[in-house]
């Protein structure tokens, strides 16, 4: 929890030398990799879903729903339907 801390932005965060620093890097990008296979999953499939989206990273509910939601938001993806039938479609 918290902000970064002393002189750390995003831009300098690689040329900063911390442990969490290097924590930060790695997290975003994990970050990174998992939005560009479920890119690739939609891509290849036409669409994915929070339960195709968990087996694909093997990731919990929660994390899935962020990931999709974070691209939707971005405009990365689309959503379609509501609830249950909710699916994530390229723009």
């Amino acid at each position: 929890p918290g902000g970064l801390f002393g002189n750390v932005t995003i831009d300098n965060l690689e040329d900063e030398h911390s442990t969490r620093n290097a924590r930060m890097m790695r997290m975003m990008e994990d970050m990174q990799v998992d939005e560009e296979k479920i890119i690739s999953y939609i891509v290849k499939h036409g669409s994915i879903n929070n339960s195709q989206c968990r087996k694909l990273l093997n990731v919990n509910n929660d994390r899935a729903y962020y990931l999709l939601r974070k691209l939707s938001e971005k405009g990365n993806v689309k959503t379609q339907k509501r609830g249950k039938g909710r699916r994530y479609v390229m723009p």
